[in-house]
C-alpha cells in the first residue's frame, strides 16, 4: 500500500441501489488511485459515536470489491436511507471513518441506540445494549476524560454542571464571554489550541450540552500562522443559532481527546 497519511484517501457513495442495506460496492478507481490492497476485514467508525463495526470485504462476480458481512448491521444501526450520501475516509490500512449526509444535504449523526461491534476502547458491546456511558434519549454523553470533574445536574433536563476546573489547571478547557465580534469567527486560546493540536485540523465537531436537544455540528478550523492564532469559522454561526448560544453570556469549552469533540456549555452565573 503506497498511500501516505497526509493524502487522506477517501471516496463517497450515494445510496441509490435498492440492495444498499445488504452490500456496498467500492469504487474501483479509489483502489487504483491510491494503489490500495484492502484486507479481508475492515472496521467502520462514525466520528463522535465511539463505535466500530466489523465489515467483510469481498470481490463480486463483476470483480468489484464490496462491503458484505457486517455491512447490513452497520446499515441498520446507522439507520441508512435510500438517497443518503456517505463519505468514507481511510484512517489506516483497515479502518474507515464514515460521515453520513441525509437527503437534505446536511450531515447527521447515527441513532444513540445503534449497536456497533465494539467501542473506541475495543470493548465488545452486549447484543442490543449500549455501553453504560451512552445515555438514552434525554441524557447526553459525558466526556470520558473528564468524568471526575463533571456531575449530572439533571438527567431529565440533560444539564451538566462543571465542578472546579480552571483554565490554568487544564489547557483543554477554557471559558469565554461571547461578544458580537464572535459572530462569524471565534479565536481559540493559544494554550487550548496547542493542547488539542488544532493546527493540524481542518474541522472539528462541537457539541452543546446545555440542554437535552443540543445540536452537534462540524465546524471549520482556520489556522492562521501569520497571525499566530487559530479560528473557528464556517459552521460556527450555525452552531450558535441552532443551540441558542447568546452574546453577553459566558460559555465553557472543553476538548475531549478520546472522541475529538469540543463540548460547549453555558457557565452558571451564580458560580
Amino acid at each position: 500500500m503506497s498511500w501516505r497519511k497526509k493524502e487522506k484517501p477517501s471516496f463517497f457513495k450515494v445510496l441509490s441501489n435498492k440492495d444498499f442495506r445488504k452490500l456496498l460496492r467500492l469504487p474501483p478507481h479509489f483502489l487504483r488511485k491510491y494503489e490500495l490492497t484492502l484486507p479481508a476485514n475492515v472496521k467502520l467508525r462514525v466520528d463522535d459515536s465511539g463505535r466500530r463495526w466489523n465489515v467483510r470485504v469481498e470481490p463480486m462476480d463483476d470483480g468489484l470489491l464490496c462491503f458484505t458481512n457486517g455491512w447490513e448491521k452497520f446499515a441498520k444501526d446507522a439507520a441508512l436511507n435510500l438517497g443518503e450520501f456517505l463519505v468514507f475516509s481511510l484512517l489506516s490500512k483497515s479502518e474507515f471513518n464514515v460521515v453520513i449526509y441525509e437527503t437534505s444535504c446536511c450531515e447527521r449523526e447515527i441513532p444513540t441506540h445503534g449497536g456497533g461491534d465494539e467501542t473506541e476502547s475495543g470493548i465488545k458491546w452486549g447484543r442490543g445494549r449500549p455501553p453504560l456511558n451512552i445515555k438514552r434519549e434525554t441524557t447526553l454523553e459525558i466526556p470520558p476524560s473528564r468524568r471526575s470533574r463533571v456531575e449530572v445536574k439533571s438527567q431529565v433536563k440533560g444539564i451538566y454542571k462543571r465542578n472546579g476546573y480552571s483554565k490554568k489547571s487544564d489547557p483543554l478547557c477554557f471559558e469565554r464571554l461571547l461578544k458580537t465580534h464572535h459572530r462569524s469567527l471565534f479565536t481559540l486560546p493559544k494554550e487550548f489550541s496547542v493542547a488539542s493540536n488544532m493546527k493540524v485540523r481542518t474541522q472539528v465537531r462541537m457539541k452543546y450540552v446545555g440542554n437535552p436537544r443540543g445540536v452537534s455540528r462540524v465546524v471549520a478550523v482556520y489556522p492562521r500562522p501569520q497571525m499566530y492564532r487559530i479560528d473557528l469559522g464556517r459552521g460556527w454561526r450555525q452552531f450558535q443559532v441552532e443551540n441558542g448560544v447568546e452574546f453577553g453570556k459566558t460559555y465553557s469549552f472543553e476538548f475531549n481527546p478520546d472522541n475529538q469533540v469540543i463540548y460547549v456549555n453555558q457557565v452558571d452565573s451564580s458560580e
